[in-house]
């Protein structure tokens, strides 16, 4: 690890710990990021995420809390990432993508939730805003996912805010507090599938037009090499 980011921040809680500014959290929406990189490259694309991140914060509308286990390069936000109120929790699971998911859902207190992985950059002001009121006027959904500039997924419907394809999504999405229950367990490689088909036992699914995001670790996926749906 010596080509590692020099960054020593403070180490998580198991539970959630504020950082040094206080925040009312009450009319915030709860955004959780799973921070595991393994490369100085992705430790830098997380640190540039979680920065992005503190500015909604600032904004008075989120509460970020990021989520961090073991054999990580990132053992927690940076201290002034801290400071401007990301809180961390260590999570150490041996299924780390499916505890945290399910933290997320278990310790939710806002009515939508966020979930994103570390190399998931939010583009736009108001990012968090326009993903929560799409959710609201779309209630026949459980989860919406933003839509990645990097081309992954196509658009296949012409119109809407919101459109549909046939198959896997995953994070970042938006959820309703608490619908999801349960997650099932599966395979790292395939856990998007097995996620979406957990989800729309429950209601529908979709991709928001208007909320987009970078994907920086396209194509540099730390599950399969290579492959652009980590």
């Amino acid at each position: 690890m010596g080509g590692a980011v020099q960054a020593s921040p403070a180490p998580c809680s198991a539970t959630p710990e504020a950082g040094g500014m206080a925040v009312d959290v009450s009319q915030r929406v709860d955004v959780f990021v799973k921070v595991y990189p393994t490369s100085t490259m992705r430790t830098y694309l997380a640190q540039a995420v979680l920065e992005r991140l503190a500015y909604y914060i600032e904004a008075g509308e989120a509460r970020v809390l990021a989520l961090v286990t073991a054999g990580s390069y990132l053992n927690g936000p940076a201290p002034e990432q801290r400071a401007r109120g990301v809180e961390c929790v260590r999570l150490y699971q041996k299924d780390y993508n499916l505890a945290a998911k399910q933290f997320a859902e278990d310790h939710a207190a806002s009515p939508t939730y966020v979930v994103l992985d570390d190399d998931h950059l939010p583009l736009g002001r108001d990012w968090l805003s326009a993903g929560v009121q799409a959710l609201e006027e779309h209630p026949d959904h459980v989860l919406l996912s933003s839509w990645s500039i990097n081309g992954e997924v196509p658009l296949r419907e012409p119109v809407g805010s919101v459109f549909h394809v046939g198959g896997s999504q995953g994070a970042p999405y938006f959820a309703r507090r608490g619908m999801l229950g349960t997650l099932p367990a599966g395979q790292l490689e395939s856990y998007d599938e097995v996620f979406t088909n957990h989800a729309r036992t429950v209601g529908a699914t979709g991709f928001l037009r208007y909320v987009r995001h970078n994907h920086l670790g396209y194509g540099y996926s730390q599950v399969v090499p290579g492959h652009w749906g980590a």
